[in-house]
Parts: C-alpha cells; sequence; structure tokens
C-alpha cells in the first residue's frame, strides 16, 4: 500500500507526456474536462468525472517503472478532490492489470496544490490505470483532478540496430561480387516482395547478364 505523504525523489520523472492516450472509466464528464487533460501538463484544465466514485483513467505511456504520484488539484469544490487509489499496470494493452499499489490521498489545502504518493514497485509497464475510489465529498457532484504525474523511472530507449553491411564489386569480368552480413535477399522492385537468394554465402559472384534485380542484407 502507498502512503500519502512522499518527500519525492529528485531522479523520478513523469513518464506520461501529454498526447499520451487516456481513456477515462466512462464518458460522463463535460466535453471540455475529459481524462486527456489530466496529463497535459497544464493545471488550468482538469478531468472532471460526475460519476464521483470510482472514477479515474487508463494511460498508454512510453514505459518505465512508476514508484510515486503526482496530483495537483482543480479550481472547484475541495469536496471533488479524490481521496484514494488505486493504481494498477499492464504490458498487454490493458487486457489484464496487475495492482501496483493503493493508498489514501491527503487533503489538498488549497486549489492547485501538487502533492505527490509514494510507493514500492519494481516493475516496469506501459499501460497504467488510476482509479480514486473515494472523494472528499459530501458532494454528489463528481471527482475532479487538474493533473496526474505517474513519476518514475522511464524505459530507456531502445537503440536502432545497425543494417547488415552490403558491398557490391564490379570485377570487370562480366561478374560482380557482393559481400554481405546476414542473409541476402533480392527482388524486381526497390520496394519487394523480397526473397532470400538461396543458397548464397559471402561474398558471392553473380553474372551481370541475368535480369537486373534489387538486393540487400537482413540480419
Amino acid at each position: 500500500d502507498g502512503d500519502g505523504d512522499g518527500g519525492g525523489d529528485d531522479d523520478l520523472v513523469d513518464i506520461s507526456a501529454a498526447g499520451d492516450a487516456a481513456v477515462p472509466t466512462s464518458d460522463n464528464h463535460p466535453v471540455g474536462e475529459h481524462a486527456g487533460l489530466a496529463i497535459d501538463n497544464d493545471s488550468s484544465t482538469k478531468y472532471l468525472n460526475f460519476d464521483k466514485l470510482d472514477t479515474g483513467l487508463t494511460i498508454t505511456t512510453g514505459g518505465g517503472v512508476v514508484t510515486g504520484l503526482g496530483l495537483t488539484s482543480a479550481n472547484d469544490a475541495a469536496d471533488r478532490d479524490p481521496t484514494s487509489f488505486v493504481l494498477s499496470g499492464s504490458n498487454d494493452g490493458g487486457a489484464t492489470f496487475a495492482e501496483i499499489a493503493t493508498g489514501d490521498i491527503a487533503a489538498f489545502g488549497a486549489r492547485f496544490e501538487r502533492q505527490e504518493v509514494s510507493f514500492d514497485n519494481s516493475t516496469a509497464y506501459t499501460t497504467y490505470q488510476l482509479i480514486f475510489p473515494t472523494t472528499a465529498g459530501p458532494s454528489g457532484c463528481c471527482m475532479q483532478i487538474a493533473e496526474i504525474e505517474l513519476l518514475g523511472q522511464a524505459a530507456e530507449a531502445q537503440p536502432e540496430p545497425e543494417a547488415p553491411a552490403l558491398s557490391i564489386v564490379n570485377n570487370g569480368d562480366g561478374t560482380v561480387t557482393v559481400t554481405f552480413e546476414g542473409k541476402l535477399q533480392a527482388a524486381a522492385a526497390v520496394n519487394g516482395p523480397w526473397a532470400d537468394v538461396e543458397g548464397a554465402v559471402s561474398p558471392q559472384i553473380i553474372p551481370v547478364d541475368q535480369v537486373m534485380q534489387f538486393g540487400r542484407a537482413v540480419k
């Protein structure tokens, strides 16, 4: 379970970003106060849901290990503030979720106030579901939140694999020598379809009187 104070960690970053897919728990919200506004890095906008209890959203991120939440209260009445949370993660696009942390959210002392909640977690997920089971009340109106930050360590960007080497040398005797890494493929058009050259071993000597083809090396 999470604790409600959380001093924060200077190394933590918000792994959600404005423009990430944010799906509300229901469509019972104003058009101009949708779930995406909770992750737009603008506390003057907000996400409001009239369901009040067990409301929240699902965010598809670039991936990372989340160990905290940054929450900013919205403009209207404090009785709409969430007072508890359940955070879950998924790596299959939201088909299944594993609970990461639950806990209380301390009362906000002012509008547009930011606070952090910290918890233990060592598992990376790409999709996160945040549910607010309760609000401050006693209003029967809704749940509102200005900003939600998924605080943690972002997944490291994977480097693009290097393209395998391919060279073609005209031997001046009616043949060319093709030197390549991996497998040699050929196609009649530059966009394929590509097919493996059966039995090709680098270096491959090819007569130049064949029908012109495009070649590539693949790993």
